[in-house]
Parts: structure tokens; sequence; C-alpha cells
């Protein structure tokens, strides 16, 4: 008979590299097969997503960990707050109505948050490209819920679904939006021809208008290995409309303070330095 006994903590860790070898040797296999994106397509927006500091101090919003934003401390005078996509943890939508700011939620998966709040209010809808049942636009839903006046915030984790929001949505509701905490899922497909379009354009109409303030690796998802570059799948990234922004220059190096890991049990990866000078 076989006892299976627990493992040591060398022999996860050994398992651990070998997942994670083969994980990264298939992901290049993939890449290989499917061709990569330009170099210099690639130069084009990769800088873009180096923080910067914009004259405004970072706060987090919501718990410490997943589901916790730092955002630039910008956020008086805010009309509403956006927040597709609901989850068991709703601390961040809880400190923006502690602000005073009417949350706006949104998501078919759930029949509602899972505490309620007076500032609190609900669709049961999937966020997309294009109002159906069961989905609505963010042009629609803005029209239909937001204020007249006033600048707005977006926090948006809707595991994939934000590159086509993002890409369909129109310039003025967009930038009715003073600062968007995104969570950027399958971030490693903007290096495959097939897939790398959309995510290309997405990524340069941000930066078209809005400011990184700052990045931080979702530890959930290890970064994948391609060559010299390291390529986080997922990662949280906040931006703010670049005429809030007061004093634009690089940023602290990361972590920041206020930076905790999404999940205890993994360990915190930082967001390599790479932006500034691509090399493949």
């Amino acid at each position: 008979m076989d006892f299976l006994y627990p493992l040591t903590r060398w022999q996860r860790k050994r398992r651990k590299r070998k997942e994670r070898l083969a994980r990264d040797t298939a992901f290049q296999q993939l890449l290989d097969r499917d061709g990569l994106t330009p170099v210099e397509v690639l130069a084009d927006v990769l800088p873009g997503l180096e923080p910067m500091a914009t004259g405004f101090d970072l706060v987090r919003i919501g718990g410490a960990r997943d589901g916790g934003y730092l955002l630039p401390d910008d956020l008086d005078g805010l009309a509403a707050s956006f927040s597709p996509g609901v989850n068991v943890m709703v601390d961040f939508d809880l400190d923006m109505a502690a602000r005073g700011v009417p949350v706006f939620m949104a998501d078919a998966s759930v029949d509602g948050p899972p505490v309620q709040n007076p500032l609190f209010d609900f669709e049961k809808l999937f966020l997309g490209p294009e109002t159906r049942p069961g989905f609505i636009t963010l042009d629609d839903w803005v029209a239909g819920k937001a204020p007249a006046q006033g600048d707005l915030l977006l926090q948006i984790d809707i595991e994939g679904a934000e590159w086509d929001v993002l890409d369909t949505v129109s310039d003025a509701v967009l930038n009715r939006f003073r600062i968007i905490a995104l969570e950027v899922h399958d971030f490693h497909e903007v290096f495959r021809d097939g897939a790398a379009a959309q995510k290309l354009r997405v990524l340069k109409r941000l930066g078209r208008d809005f400011v990184v303030a700052h990045v931080h690796i979702n530890n959930c998802d290890a970064p994948m290995s391609l060559g010299r570059l390291s390529v986080p799948p997922t990662f949280e990234i906040t931006y703010l409309r670049r005429d809030r922004v007061t004093d634009l220059r690089p940023a602290a190096p990361l972590p920041h303070p206020l930076d905790t890991p999404n999940d205890r049990r993994n360990v915190d990866f930082v967001m390599p330095p790479v932006w500034r000078d691509f090399r493949m």
C-alpha cells in the first residue's frame, strides 16, 4: 500500500517551478505558431503602461486584498461611481458610498450585491458591446443612470469582457470618467497576432485621454515568461483623466507602500520596469 505524505516546502517549490516552465513553454509554442506582434507596435503601447505621478497622492479604496484599488486622491465632487462585476466583496463600493457617492452596479450572474446600502443601485445585466437581452452597453447604462452633470468613476472587473466594452464605448461617455480602475485580463494575448489588435487599440485609446496613475499585478496569475520579458496575464491599472493631472512625472518605484497581494497565499509580483525600454 502506498501512503501519501504532505509535500515538503522544497517539493512544493519544485512542483510550482515545473508547472510554470510547462505553462511558459506552451505559451511560447503558441506564440511561435500564431506569430508575434511586431516589436515596433508594442513599443508604442508598453511605455504607456508606466505609472506616473499625477500631482495627487494615492489612496486605497476597498479592502486590503482582492477588490481594493489604489486611486489618486482626486475623489471630491464625483457625481457617481459605476461598478460592473459584483463579487462577494463590495468593499470598494462601500468606501465610495461612505464618501456620499452613488454607486451603480451591474452583473447578471448574481441577484444583487451581498450587502445593501441606500446609495447602491443594482441592475441584473452584463456589460457588453451591445444592448440586448441580458446585456447593456456602457453608453446606455450611463445614459440611463448617471446625473446629467459631473465627473464619474469607473471600477471595472468583468473577467475579460472589458476589451469589448472599452472598445465600443463612445468618446463622450469615456471622457465623463475622471478615474478608471480597471482589472486587465488576458494581457498576454497582446503578443498574439490573432488577438492583439483590439487590445492594442484599447490601450492606445486610454493612453490618449488618460494617464496611468498606478499598476499592480494580480498575483492569482503568475507572470508568463516570453524571452527576457515577464508578461502578467492579469493586473490592475488605475487611470486619471489628463485634464486632472497637475504634475506629470515618473512615479516612485513599485510596489507602492499601500500595495497588498490579492491572494495572501501567493507571492506578490512587481510589475517589471521593462515597459520603459522594451526588448524582445
